[in-house]
């Protein structure tokens, strides 16, 4: 499995994580987000979404999303699955 991250911020968080097979066929994306219906703390990213490709990695077939919760630290505290 190799991991590929991009799409970096102005605070150095890779907002994307691609994740290929041994092949190259593409296996999972994760993207983070700021979910304007989720409360933003500390500017933190809010929700990631989590896609799973077939095996030949051209089509979703698997995808959710996930609220990402903080403590005052900005700690991650919690994951809930939307």
């Amino acid at each position: 499995m190799h991991i590929h991250r991009s799409d970096r911020d102005s605070n150095g968080v890779y907002r994307r994580i691609t994740h290929t097979r041994p092949n190259g066929t593409l296996f999972q994306v994760a993207q983070l987000e700021h979910d304007p219906l989720i409360p933003v703390i500390n500017g933190y990213y809010n929700k990631r979404v989590v896609s799973i490709y077939n095996k030949a990695g051209d089509e979703i077939v698997e995808s959710w999303s996930v609220e990402i919760q903080y403590d005052s630290d900005g700690v991650v505290v919690s994951e809930i699955i939307l």
